[in-house]
């Protein structure tokens, strides 16, 4: 194989676009479908890669998303552009509505007209060697039907795109690039928002009927371009949706009239935009709702492998959690978490708080805080907000101009101003302090969302086994059921006084440090008089040791009464 004479002279890869179709009823019902039975090759699938890379390199993708995309957007460029139209519509002077209609095509990559889209790279200015390239590779596509030792003749595919191919959703994008030509021609245009085959128009003004006189002519516009470029829509998956803060009209009471190629489109009241459920007020409570759905169900495969006395390390569970379950919170965080209401957010910060009792083993009692901050993770608050900053920054610093005699006495001079120059009273502007007390409250938001009471991790603690991981946990956390004070709070003791000492109530404290039926076992480990910041900052595996010493290896309990005669 020579991918680049190939792919110069214009010859695809060999035997690169058969396709099997099996009868269904042979197989699984999860796996009955066309794209699941396609077969590509490895020199298909490299040599498609290469294209793309060589066609980024051509410029191709840079001059589609400068024409119709604003840039290079990601899907959340796209979220974030649609909401922030709506949010500044609702905060102006006089709140304006919005109507965002969705457009679906059936479809949309196997119906593409080849010879057009020939046409539209030339007109691009794409490279002959790479259309020639591309319209061998397409060339000899086909399929045939399979019936048990049965077989139908090959039929070849006139037009269409490789489905599972890197490839096609770049000539996607080269076949749509012409749709908004007209749609963004004079001030009234409404917003277009294009990610592969996902269309979005959105209009707001003062009305619902203003927002739809702006939208009906971009619906004709592209249903004239359909027409044109022979794209099936799907007529059942177009739908509108009304954006509006007024109770008159919200939830869809006002419904304006609007139409795609010859058909009424339907309202739906929480469409799906991008993978983001919207409601008419842009509350996000249904996103978050169905959210909360999928990180329940996901979270059910942690507790399989999660227990208090078996399964797996915690830095395992800590893993599956955030790939598997926080990955589905971090989509879209930016956008939904910042901008939705604080009981509505917490519902998210339960199904975390959850999945952290998983991984470290605490029980219901712990403090809330102190939970996630035991289990490694931040609040989902704060989650969204290095979201949202997007980038680490480290900065260094380079003694450049050390030993200039210039520079040495000019920093002297500074740290002396700094010094003896009181700045208690020094007066500033109100925007300064007003940035000052943003930046207060935020540190104490942040550190309180962090609080611990033992914030240093204990030496060793993860080379425990998995008994060991969840008890240390427990005392760190001070609530632990194999203290007789926690046994109380779970109505599993009557009276929460050491049975070692009868003096107090045996919390963590008492049991790790204060208790005086145990100060021969402590003192083996941290001497007569330790506190429990002492205790809980050395080897962890001197305090399950301690444990084990002492018998507290089992839920505390009170004996039960003896059985009548």
């Amino acid at each position: 194989m020579c991918t680049p004479a190939r792919y110069n002279v214009g010859l695809a890869p060999p035997s690169d676009g058969d396709l099997d179709v099996l009868n269904c009823t042979e197989l699984p019902p999860d796996i009955r479908s066309e794209e699941r039975c396609r077969h590509l090759s490895f020199e298909y699938e490299l040599t498609t890669s290469v294209i793309c890379g060589l066609s980024l390199v051509f410029g191709i993708l840079y001059t589609l998303f400068g024409r119709f995309s604003e840039g290079p957007l990601q899907a959340l460029d796209q979220l974030a552009r649609v909401t922030q139209t709506i949010f500044d519509g609702f905060e102006s002077k006089k709140p304006q509505r919005a109507i965002l209609v969705l457009l679906d095509y059936a479809r949309a990559y196997d119906r593409v007209w080849r010879d057009a889209l020939y046409a539209k790279m030339r007109r691009l200015g794409v490279p002959g060697c790479a259309t020639r390239w591309i319209r061998a590779l397409l060339s000899d596509r086909r399929a045939r039907v399979r019936w048990g030792t049965s077989a139908s003749r090959w039929r070849v595919f006139q037009e269409g795109l490789p489905q599972g191919s890197v490839l096609a959703p770049l000539l996607w994008l080269i076949y749509c690039n012409d749709i908004d030509d007209r749609l963004r021609a004079g001030d009234s245009s409404p917003t277009v928002s294009l990610f592969a085959d996902d269309v979005a128009l959105l209009a707001t003004g003062r009305s619902l009927q203003e927002c739809a006189d702006r939208l009906q002519p971009a619906l004709d516009e592209v249903s004239r371009w359909v027409k044109t470029w022979k794209v099936q829509p799907s007529p059942s998956k177009c739908v509108m949706t009304t954006f509006t803060l007024d109770p008159k009209e919200c939830g869809g009471k006002v419904k304006p009239q609007l139409s795609f190629c010859d058909h009424p489109l339907g309202y739906e009241e929480t469409p799906t935009f991008l993978g983001l459920k919207l409601d008419c007020q842009l509350t996000f409570a249904a996103h978050i709702a169905a959210l909360r759905e999928k990180m329940a169900k996901r979270r059910a495969c942690i507790s399989a492998i999660a227990g208090r006395s078996y399964g797996s390390h915690r830095s395992t569970l800590r893993i599956a959690y955030k790939s598997y379950v926080r990955s589905l919170f971090d989509y879209g965080a930016v956008i939904y978490f910042t901008h939705a209401a604080p009981a509505v957010r917490e519902r998210l910060e339960v199904e975390q708080r959850k999945c952290a009792r998983l991984i470290t083993g605490c029980i219901k009692l712990t403090d809330k805080e102190t939970l996630v901050a035991e289990a490694g993770l931040p609040p989902l608050s704060l989650r969204a907000k290095e979201l949202a900053a997007g980038k680490d920054i480290t900065l260094h610093w380079v003694p450049g101009h050390a030993d200039l005699a210039g520079n040495e006495a000019a920093d002297r001079l500074a740290n002396q101003a700094a010094a003896d120059c009181a700045q208690e009273e020094a007066p500033i502007d109100l925007s300064s302090a007003r940035t000052a007390i943003r930046r207060w409250t935020s540190e104490l938001a942040s550190a309180r969302a962090q609080r611990h009471p033992h914030r240093e991790p204990t030496p060793s603690h993860d080379e425990l086994d998995r008994w060991g991981q969840a008890t240390l946990s427990q005392l760190r956390t001070g609530y632990c059921p194999l203290v007789r004070a926690t046994a109380h709070r779970l109505g599993l003791v009557e009276d929460p006084t050491c049975r070692a000492c009868g003096e107090e109530e045996e919390d963590v404290e008492h049991l790790l440090a204060g208790c005086p039926a145990h100060v021969a076992a402590r003192a083996g480990f941290w001497g007569h008089c330790p506190t429990l910041a002492e205790v809980l900052s050395g080897p962890a595996q001197h305090i399950i040791e301690f444990m084990k010493r002492v018998g507290r290896v089992q839920v505390a309990t009170d004996s039960p009464p003896p059985a009548a005669p």
